[in-house]
């Protein structure tokens, strides 16, 4: 056998354990997830259930914590100084962390938004009032406008 097959079966051995790796990877981690706390996320600062903001980055902690302050104190909402992202009402998440004063808990989500909007995970920082250990009550639940 000559050196190109040599580098040739590496490459195909080295594909090989590296997929199955990955495989392994994945199902571990699913596994360990699965093991984690599960929390509803809501908030009803104003009144029926409302989606739940996300951040990705703890460098917007201080503003995200400031915006869910004002609402709850305010009834109201204000302009907040961090990307759009939000988690279904009423969602399940696992708590993989929080931040070391508590007031952020990490979450993961494995709500299906569909391709466009990042899939099935989604992973980032939301804030501690807005988990609950049950889901809403109906009687919360925005009801639907079309009959």
């Amino acid at each position: 056998m000559n050196k190109l097959t040599y580098i040739l079966i590496s490459v195909i051995l080295i594909i090989i354990i590296a997929f199955f790796s990955m495989h392994y990877y994945h199902e571990m981690y699913y596994e360990e997830l699965y093991k984690k706390p599960k929390k509803y996320v809501y908030e009803t600062f104003m009144g029926p259930v409302n989606s739940v903001l996300i951040i990705e980055d703890l460098k917007y902690k201080k503003d995200l914590i400031e915006y869910y302050d004002y609402a709850e104190l305010n009834h109201n909402y204000t302009s907040f100084n961090f990307a759009l992202k939000t988690l279904t009402r009423a969602e399940q998440v696992y708590i993989i962390g929080y931040t070391e004063d508590s007031l952020l808990l990490e979450v993961v989500s494995l709500y299906d938004r569909g391709a466009h909007f990042g899939g099935s995970f989604t992973q980032g920082y939301v804030y501690y009032k807005t988990l609950h250990d049950l889901p809403p009550p109906d009687s919360l639940m925005p009801k639907p406008w079309i009959k």
